[in-house]
Parts: C-alpha cells; structure tokens; sequence
C-alpha cells in the first residue's frame, strides 16, 4: 500500500568513547507517524493520517469538522550499532507537551505495519506494553530490560519501532498531547580482527613474531589473526638461506641499509630501520605485509693467477677475496702490465663476472656471489723492423718473427708525408710466419732526409685471441717514388718471393695529377677486372679485365683528358670486391 505519512525529522547525536573495548553511546531521536481514529461531523469514522496536530489522545477540531483519536509508532534508525554489538543499557526519554487534562500513556512495543491505517492503529495499541500508564505530567527517563533485551534483537537491522497512545482516556474530550520519544543506547564492539603478514624480502627462513606476546622464531612468511589495539613485536633474525648468510644490514655497510617495510593497498611504506620493530595493530594493518630487508653476504673472489691484485686498498697475488653486503662496493685493480711467452698483458680497467658480463670499472657492486677476472688487452709483441741499406733500390722492410708460434701473420703497414701532413696509415701487405721480409716496390730506398718521409711498421696475428694487434707504421725512412718505372719486372720479382694472404686494393699518389698508380694483390688465381667510375657511375675506363695469378700487381690510370673531381677503382675477384676513391686535382 501507498504510504501518506506524516514523517518528522529526527536528529541525531552520537558521542563516541575510544577505548579498546571500544564502548559507545548514542542518542537517537524517534521520528514520528501519526495514524488516528477520524470522526467526521458528516459521514462515517475512518482510520487515516492523524492532521490536527496532537499525536496521543482524543481533540476536536472545529476547522476539521471532525474528532480524531490519534496514536503513533516511532521509527528510530540504528543502522549504526554494529551487528557484533553488546548492548549495554537503553534509557527511553519521554516529553510531553500540548496537553490540557493529565491523562496516561503507553509505550509499547509495535512494529511497523504496512497493511493500512486502522492495522497500523490496531498495533500500536494491541502490542506488549514496554511502560504502561506513564502520566502526562511525569516525563523522563525509563528504562527496563524488557526494552533492552528488545532492542538487541533488533541489533544489526536498519530501523526500531515503539509505539505510544493514550491509555485511559482516547474517548475523553481534551485527552490530547503531543509526546516526544528518544534512545540513549550504550553498547561495546569487540576489537575488530586483523590479518597480517610477517616475512623477510627473500620470502623464506625464520622471523621473530610476537602479537600481544614478546616476538618469538617462527617460519617466515607468518600470517596471524590479532585483534585492533594489540600490540605487534617483529625482529629479524640473521641468518643462513640457500648458500647466502642474511643479515640485518644497521652496521655492516654505509649503504643499502635494512629496513622494515609495510606492503599494504600496493602501498609501500618505510617503517623502521631497526632490527626490532614494534606497533599496535590498527585497522589499516588488515590485509598488511611488513617485510624485514634482510641482506645478502656476497662472497666476491677476483682472480689473476701470478700477477698482482690490489682489493680495498690492499695488496695480494694470484686471488683475492671479499665479503661484502649486497648493493655494497669494493675496489679492485689489477696489475697493470705484464708479458708472459711474448704476449702482452695491459689491464683496461674492467673485470668480468662468471658469466662473461664486462664491468668497465674497479668499482664492483655486489649483488651475488661472484669471481671476476681482469679484462686485458692481450696482444703479441710486435717485432721491430728494420730496412735494407741499398740505396736506389725498393725499400725491404725486414723483422725477426715473435717467438711465440701461436704468432702466425703480420701486416705490412706504410704512411707517407705529403703536403704538409701523414696520410692514412694503409696496409700495404700480409705475410706467414717465417717470411720476415717486405719489399715495397713503390718506393726506392734514398738517404737521410732526401726523398719521401715514409713510416712503416708491422701489427701481428695471435691465434690466442683471434684477433690483429694495435699498432702501425711508426719507423722513419727516406724514399723515392721508383715502382711505376720498374713495374714489370719488379712486380714478377715480388710475385715469386712472395704470395699475399688476402685480397687488398691501394694508390699512389692520391689526390693525384693526372696519373696515379693503383697496387692490388691476390692470394689465389683467378679473372680480375679493375674498372674506373665517375662520381655518377658512368664506366670511364677499363684497366684490367684478365686471369691473374696469385701475386702482387699495379697498374697506372691515367686521366690527363679528365676534369678535377672524385673517381671510383673498383676491383672484382673471385669473391673479392672493393672500391676505392681517386682524387684528381688539376
């Protein structure tokens, strides 16, 4: 059914009391529906809304035209009293005003009745009287167990009803009165349950937990159920867990120092840096995790077998060794230059973990246990060199091999002074072991100081690494240009004393004006065809198109009818190809 009612406004005052047992009183101020008996002066009694005014008793109203017995059921909203909730004590205030003659009223225990006005009448004055015959004149307080053993029942729901009505005179003239109704409730909640969480950042182990008790060992991680208010005791144990020592970094290193952490609401939160840490369990601990920062002791060994090795300071041989907290760092050099067998040792600066990484520093930071071995440049000995004494004949550069055998090639490298500056430092020539000498037959030996300023110099293959060594022309002699006039012959000589071991394509001069020489060398047999572009690749000429034999060989391109500009050599053979720029300036 529809409901018309007149509903009052209530107000509400809750005081709180904070304390463990977390006690609490609240007053609550019933709102008012006012149901009556109608009697018109024209036509027949009904049941309805009550409108007059009163809301007990029997008034007439003239501008009505009509009598109403008035009775009515309050509503007091307990949505606030947790379901858990012990109640204490209920004291019902009752106010009365806006009455004439002193009439009695009861307060009853009524529920709400939706089923229309006159079964709503019927309940408010049929249901168990919780205080009867209460005098209009005699407000106050009133309380029994009757309404407090009532209440509780109602505890947990939304709303509470009483009713009240005139007891002894709804059929007297003038029984009116307005009566006001309100709760004073004082009930206690149990602590509210948390569940936390205590462990240590690597998970497992031991922690120390303690809750409402001194923290004792348990296995970590270690969930528990506590109560609001009681207090937590955690301490983080050092210890031993899969083949690292943990601990409780406060001394031990400057950095990464241990610390507790909160993990709550993926919210994390720095709570103390001691080893113990203590807390009284709150709401916002529920669903929590404090983690203990435990450190790992990583055991750091830096090897150089038969050589020096200098660790935080001090020195040792052959191995060294540290313990060091992790995210700590230690310093730590090597012997900075050594030759075993004719190899060279040159410390980088670097080491390299078990795993291969390089760590281009001294500086290691620890984060596992870990050996480390110093990155070196390892390289042959090159030989010195030293040059032929005929002069006017080619420059031979000769050398004694490195004695380690493991040394199996070297290159031939060539600078020339020109216009003032070095040009690049070019590789005129590789050779095998055993061979010792290089002829260079561009040039022809001349005195000190006259001719060409020429640098020559060797790098050297090392089986050990796989790779060539640094190094290149860096030994002085004086020349003259001779090759272009001596080609043929010169280049068959060269060929039968010597067999290059790679391909290569070189000039000379460049930049040039108008002829320049172009040296290219063949380890094996094969066609070769040498071609010359412009700077837009169109062919501009053709110098070798031929099967050659494995040797050294030039030949001169001539661009007396060209203009100034960049042409390209290109040389295709076997499966070598190469381009080189050529400069011509006029």
């Amino acid at each position: 059914m529809n409901r018309h009612n007149l509903v009052s406004l209530f107000f509400i005052t809750i005081l709180f009391s904070f304390n463990f047992v977390n006690a609490t009183t609240i007053t609550k101020t019933g709102s008012k529906t006012v149901v009556a008996y109608i009697t018109p002066n024209q036509g027949s009694p009904s049941y309805g809304v009550g409108l007059i005014g009163h809301n007990v008793g029997y008034q007439y109203s003239a501008n009505y035209a009509a009598a109403e017995v008035a009775r009515t059921l309050y509503t007091f909203d307990i949505s606030s009293i947790p379901s858990n909730a012990t109640i204490n004590s209920v004291t019902l205030n009752i106010s009365f005003s806006n009455w004439t003659n002193s009439y009695k009223t009861n307060i009853t225990l009524a529920s709400k009745i939706n089923t229309g006005y006159q079964d709503q009448w019927d309940e408010i004055g049929g249901a168990t009287a919780v205080f009867s015959d209460i005098n209009y004149s005699a407000g106050g307080n009133y309380s029994n167990n009757s309404l407090k053993n009532d209440l509780l029942s109602f505890v947990g729901s939304s709303n509470y009803y009483l009713g009240a009505f005139t007891s002894d005179g709804e059929s007297s003239s003038n029984s009116k009165a307005t009566v006001g109704l309100s709760l004073t409730i004082d009930y206690t909640v149990p602590p509210a349950q948390v569940n936390i969480t205590a462990q240590n950042n690597f998970l497992y182990g031991t922690i120390k937990v303690g809750y409402g008790e001194p923290a004792t060992q348990r296995s970590s991680p270690f969930p528990f159920t506590t109560t609001v208010g009681t207090a937590v005791n955690l301490e983080a144990q050092d210890q031993s867990y899969d083949n690292y020592w943990r601990l409780w970094n406060d001394t031990e290193a400057l950095s990464n120092k241990s610390k507790w952490l909160k993990f709550a609401n993926g919210i994390q939160t720095e709570k103390s840096t001691g080893v113990s840490y203590s807390f009284t369990a709150a709401e916002n601990d529920n669903n929590s995790t404090y983690e203990a920062g435990m450190r790992k002791l990583c055991s750091l060994t830096f090897s150089n077998p038969g050589h020096s090795i200098k660790l935080s300071g001090n020195n040792y041989t052959s191995s060294a060794s540290s313990s060091t907290v992790e995210q700590d760092t230690v310093t730590a050099s090597a012997e900075g230059y050594y030759v075993t067998d004719y190899i060279e040792h040159m410390f980088l600066g670097g080491w390299r973990n078990s795993a291969g990484q390089l760590i281009s520093s001294t500086i290691i930071t620890a984060s596992q246990h870990d050996t480390y071995t110093p990155e070196y440049r390892v390289q042959p000995l090159t030989p010195d060199i030293f040059f032929g004494t005929t002069i006017g004949q080619p420059i031979q550069i000769n050398w004694t091999d490195n004695p380690n055998t493991a040394v199996t090639q070297y290159r031939i490298h060539r600078m020339v002074y020109s216009n003032g500056s070095w040009g690049p430092d070019e590789v005129i020539g590789t050779v095998g072991r055993d061979v010792q000498t290089f002829t260079d037959y561009d040039y022809n030996l001349s005195t000190w100081r006259e001719g060409i300023w020429l640098q020559y110099g060797l790098t050297s293959y090392y089986t050990g690494t796989g790779a060539w060594s640094i190094g290149g022309a860096n030994t002085y002699v004086y020349g003259t240009v001779g090759a272009s006039m001596q080609e043929n012959n010169l280049a068959a000589n060269k060929m039968e004393k010597e067999i290059p071991l790679e391909f290569g394509i070189n000039n000379y001069p460049n930049p040039f004006n108008p002829t320049t020489t172009i040296n290219y060398q063949l380890p094996k047999d094969g066609m070769v065809t040498i071609k010359v572009y412009d700077i837009l690749g169109k062919e501009v000429a053709t110098l070798v198109n031929e099967q050659k034999s494995a040797g050294y060989y030039k030949v001169d391109f001539d661009a007396s009818k060209m203009t100034s500009g960049v042409y390209i050599a290109a040389i295709q053979a076997s499966s070598f190809n190469k381009s080189i720029k050529l400069l011509l300036t006029k």
